[in-house]
């Protein structure tokens, strides 16, 4: 019996401390950092001493990312932006309501305003008026009377200087690379810049291995460092007939725009430690519209 109890006791230890090993590891992954998913992995070895993995089937994704932004406004501001037929369905007095709560007062069939359509004007702002309800009165110009005009004496005309064109500096772009790609990697570089760090080169070959990999999450619907169709990055990498003596990939998932996911990965320690490693010297990104899929891909030369 108490040989039962001790094995029962170390095998709940056991299982305690593989849960307790697994929240480090998301803690170190990011995992809840930023907006959306995101995943960091890097390899010190070369590519031609990398082990050939093999694809294998992984989890699919869990979660699909939107985001939700309320905006809470008064009555008054409300029924500057919507039609009688909701405002006379919304409870007097009623103040700081969100789209939500909106959709949730109006019975079926009030209004033939779908909620996405509420939530749009309310989030718009569209100006008085517009939205149906009672726009402000407008304001009466009484006419002024003519002055009586002095003679002008004539002035004499200089001739214009021609005006002087500003020159927008024009971001620098490689073939093969999107503009949103390509602002992945200059703030990437600003980040590294504010370290002490050289830039990195944007590499167009390895923003197309980036590119794949992105499409790939989309197409099959994971999230995962370890493709079912290339194997791990490394492999792809090295596949794509890319060599490297050290590499790193960031992963992502949900951010809407470059910044967003540069700011994600900078505030994780795993991503940040990828994006600052002196030892890199090319980067290479992709990105999937569709589901917002971003890859950056490091490797030194």
């Amino acid at each position: 019996m108490k040989r039962t109890i001790i094995f029962v006791a170390l095998m709940s230890a056991f299982l305690l401390l593989i849960v307790g090993c697994q929240e480090d590891q998301n803690a170190m992954e990011g995992v809840g950092v930023g907006e959306g998913q995101i995943s960091s992995d890097f390899t010190t070895a070369s590519s031609e001493q990398y082990p050939h993995t093999k694809p294998i089937q992984v989890q699919h994704a869990k979660y699909d990312f939107e985001v939700q932004h309320s905006v809470q406004m008064s009555r008054d501001e409300i029924a500057r932006l919507l039609p009688g037929d909701v405002m006379q369905h919304l409870p007097e007095g009623a103040n700081q309501l969100t789209p939500e709560d909106i959709a949730r007062l109006l019975p079926e069939g009030a209004t033939r305003l779908s909620p996405e359509d509420i939530a749009e004007r309310l989030r718009g702002g569209m100006p008085p008026g517009q939205g149906g309800g009672p726009a402000p009165e407008p304001e009466v110009v009484q006419p002024e009377q003519p002055a009586q005009q002095q003679p002008e004496a004539p002035v004499e005309q200089q001739p214009e200087a021609p005006a002087q064109q500003e020159e927008t500096p024009q971001a620098e772009t490689t073939e093969g690379i999107s503009e949103i790609e390509q602002r992945v990697i200059e703030l990437t570089n600003v980040e590294r810049r504010n370290n002490g760090l050289p830039d990195l080169q944007a590499d167009a070959p390895l923003s197309n291995v980036a590119r794949v990999k992105s499409n790939d999450m989309q197409e099959n619907n994971y999230f995962s460092h370890t493709s079912p169709t290339y194997g791990s990055p490394f492999d792809m990498i090295r596949d794509h007939d890319i060599s490297y003596q050290a590499a790193a990939e960031n992963i992502a998932q949900g951010q809407r725009s470059a910044e967003e996911v540069v700011q994600a990965w900078m505030n994780s320690e795993g991503h940040r430690a990828n994006i600052l490693n002196g030892s890199y010297t090319h980067i290479g990104v992709g990105y999937q519209e569709n589901g917002h899929y971003w890859t950056q891909m490091f490797i030194t030369r």
